[in-house]
């Protein structure tokens, strides 16, 4: 084997590598039914939000949102439940559910915190690690993530393999009047010579499709338009608890 043929195949198994952390979390769970809430049938529409979709000089895939205002919602109220929602749980229809189920009452599952970052912070805080489980544009999409940055102004939730980033979500929070500018910016694939061309072509074709692009989109501006129905309320009621 000669010494390109080589370095060809190792760049082929990281790249499969980094899809397959990507697409996989661990642990599987059933998708719940979804979850009856009064807001179950008027969650936002993505037509409501400033979407963005491009691919990047380096292969990389680039998802933005600019979503509507969250009424009667602050940024601290956000900063609240990111701390929180992973342990607690709530009573619905007779039923003990996860937190994180009123978030997006159709496609969350639950949040598992494989590490604390800050021990008295139960929820997420910077350094934590984490397994997202839940589904995006009709398919189960389980994701390993790191909190690498949180507070009021906003939450950077990172993916990595190897040393090398794979994935970057940034959410920022801005106050406003009446409420919050929420505004997301995904980008999936990585921006290293030579890896970068098979690695993002495979994360283009398998991870983020077009198709699971436009699912991401309208998941994420229901799950954000709904902190709005929820939020205010469960803050009253907890915050300080």
């Amino acid at each position: 084997m000669t010494r390109k043929s080589g370095l060809a195949i190792g760049v082929g198994i990281a790249a499969l590598a980094i899809v397959f952390v990507l697409a996989t979390a661990g642990e599987k769970y059933d998708m719940p039914e979804p979850l009856e809430v009064e807001y179950l049938n008027r969650m936002k529409d993505v037509g409501t939000a400033e979407t963005e979709f491009s691919t990047l000089a380096t292969g990389q895939r680039q998802l933005t949102i600019r979503h509507e205002v969250i009424e009667g919602v602050s940024p601290e109220m956000i900063l609240w439940w990111f701390h929180n929602f992973p342990t607690r749980t709530v009573t619905v229809a007779g039923e003990d559910v996860p937190w994180y189920r009123l978030w997006h009452p159709r496609d969350h599952i639950v949040v598992v915190i494989r590490e604390r970052g800050n021990p008295d912070i139960p929820g997420f805080s910077q350094g934590t690690d984490i397994v997202i489980h839940e589904r995006v544009g009709g398919k189960y999409q389980p994701f390993n993530g790191h909190v690498a940055a949180l507070d009021a102004t906003g939450i950077h939730l990172a993916a990595a393999v190897g040393g090398a980033t794979i994935g970057n979500l940034h959410h920022t929070f801005t106050a406003v009047e009446g409420g919050t500018l929420y505004e997301s910016k995904l980008v999936l694939g990585l921006d290293v010579p030579v890896v970068r061309v098979l690695a993002n072509e495979l994360i283009r074709n398998f991870v983020m499709t077009d198709k699971q692009a436009k699912g991401w989109f309208t998941h994420n501006v229901e799950e954000v338009g709904n902190f709005q129905f929820f939020l205010p309320e469960l803050y009253a009621e907890h915050h300080g608890s």
